[in-house]
């Protein structure tokens, strides 16, 4: 599978914090084009090649979303073939299939590729390790890359200022918003490559220079597509990866991925089972259904294992402000609940929210205060090791954002309040959301009643599944978003739910905690 393929392999499994440097998952990844196979002398100790012969003997593989998507986008190479599948989480499926139907291009994943052949700071490369190439010809194809490293940084310095200041992401709506200054310097490095190609004799040699190779022509191929929009269907846009470094990135991305998941997964399989605690909305299957393009199969709705009327209490504040027409009254009254739910709990509590703004703008008055509390914050350190912290210190609260809605599993007592601060809409200007929206929109459809509000309503239900991990555990999920009660479709959020008692009182909450 492809590097950014198992990156994010990895990113899934320890948490969206962790962060790898390129040049050393370089160093351990296994990258296809730069294989030798049954060739290479050390195939027999080859952690990878030792894998792939068990995975041939198995009869059940289980692997996450991100590998079976890179099983399909590499035309089925991934994986042995085989008869049926089972996706559990399947609520996130439509996600990953996006991502891994789009484009995306960094800055920083050119500057390695480039450094990879010749670094002129470091004097380090591959061009610099081959025996047979003469001064000359070595001389012309470090000057290539040097010309493609400069056009790359003077590229995305070009890409920078069109993002709006402080923004994170921007719609690309017109073809040729940007000069490809890119285009030229990587052809000409293309160029060199496959005469070098045509001129090496040696197989390692060869596998690495037709790695480079391909990855300059993937890159080159891919700028042409996002900056002449050439796929229709795609919604296309800029974003800072990071706005403390020098990283930016073009992406584009299937606006509508159910007739691809279609044909290529469920017409495709003999058996396709879907399973996730959160695939209903509204007591009914039909909005995962037209996001994944379902038309046929059996549905089952079953009721939890747990008997949530006895572990759990469900508390909805009166007279809360609306979250947008009073901003900031919400926010200050948002921080006066959460004090007074949390002087009930003392600890054991997640607090959940759609914004490191808002997060943040709450964080401080909480640490501040509530200095016999230990407030944890999501960016101080990375994910695991602020479960670590919340589990294993007294009296923890842990604020967070979207990263701990959903796949954090912190059973028995260290856990018992859930905090829900706002009901998590997906934000409207996001350019897959919004070209979405556009999309329902042309089909006579209604975006806020068939996507807006079921997609919010599986993520509420995630971040609800956070608190009663066992038939042991007991607790309250404080929701204090008045929508549920002030809005018509306040009702559908309500029926999703877990049946549990409910109530807007803090004396019961208190009295329900003591039991």
């Amino acid at each position: 599978f492809k590097q950014k393929t198992a990156y994010e392999m990895l990113r899934s499994l320890v948490g969206s914090e962790m962060c790898i440097r390129d040049r050393v998952w370089n160093r351990v990844c296994r990258q296809p084009d730069l294989c030798m196979g049954k060739r290479c002398p050390y195939q027999r100790d080859c952690y990878y090649m030792r894998v792939k012969k068990e995975e041939q003997k198995s009869q059940i593989l289980v692997v996450n979303h991100h590998l079976f998507f890179a099983h399909l986008v590499s035309g089925e190479k991934v994986l042995p073939s085989f008869d049926a599948v089972v996706f559990d989480e399947a609520h996130n499926l439509e996600e990953v299939a996006t991502n891994f139907l789009g484009i995306r291009i960094f800055s920083g994943e050119i500057r390695n590729l480039l450094n990879g052949l010749f670094n002129p700071r470091t004097q380090r490369g591959f061009l610099l390790r081959l025996s047979n190439l003469k001064n000359e010809e070595r001389t012309l194809l470090e000057e290539l890359v040097q010309e493609a490293g400069r056009a790359n940084e003077r590229f995305f310095s070009r890409l920078k200022e069109k993002l709006p200041s402080g923004a994170t992401k921007q719609r690309i709506r017109e073809k040729g918003f940007l000069v490809n200054m890119l285009d030229r310097p990587l052809s000409n490095l293309i160029f060199g490559l496959n005469s070098l190609l045509d001129d090496s004799k040696d197989e390692e040699e060869r596998l690495e220079i037709s790695f480079s190779l391909s990855r300059c022509m993937e890159i080159r191929d891919n700028l042409r597509i996002i900056l002449e929009q050439k796929r229709e269907d795609y919604v296309y846009w800029a974003e800072a990866i990071s706005t403390k470094g020098r990283n930016y990135a073009l992406c584009a991305a299937p606006i509508n991925v159910a007739e691809e998941l279609k044909i290529r997964v469920f017409d495709k399989m003999k058996v396709v089972i879907l399973t996730s605690a959160t695939l209903a909305t509204n007591k009914n299957f039909s909005y995962i259904r037209e996001r994944l393009g379902l038309e046929d199969g059996k549905e089952l709705l079953l009721s939890s294992p747990f008997d949530y009327s006895k572990q759990a209490i469900l508390y909805i504040p009166s007279q809360m402000p609306e979250p947008w027409e009073e901003s900031d009254l919400y926010s200050s009254k948002v921080i006066e609940e959460i004090k007074k739910i949390l002087k009930i709990t003392r600890g054991a509590t997640f607090v959940l929210f759609t914004s490191f703004q808002m997060l943040n703008q709450v964080y401080e008055p909480l640490k501040r205060e509530l200095n016999d509390l230990n407030i944890l914050r999501q960016g101080d350190m990375p994910r695991y090791q602020l479960l670590e912290k919340f589990k294993n210190e007294d009296r923890s609260v842990l604020l967070g954002t979207n990263t701990f809605w959903q796949g954090v599993d912190v059973p028995g007592d260290a856990l018992q309040c859930v905090i829900i601060t706002k009901l998590p809409f997906a934000v409207p200007n996001d350019p897959v959301v919004e070209a979405k929206i556009e999309f329902l929109k042309a089909q006579d459809k209604n975006p806020f009643l068939s996507y807006q509000v079921p997609q919010a309503i599986i993520l509420l239900k995630q971040g609800f599944g956070r608190l009663i991990r066992s038939r042991e555990d007991r607790g309250v999920v404080a929701i204090l978003d008045p929508r549920l009660k002030t809005r018509y479709y306040g009702r559908m959020f309500l029926n999703s739910l877990p049946q549990c008692r409910m109530t807007s009182s803090l004396a019961e909450v208190e009295e329900f905690m003591k039991c």
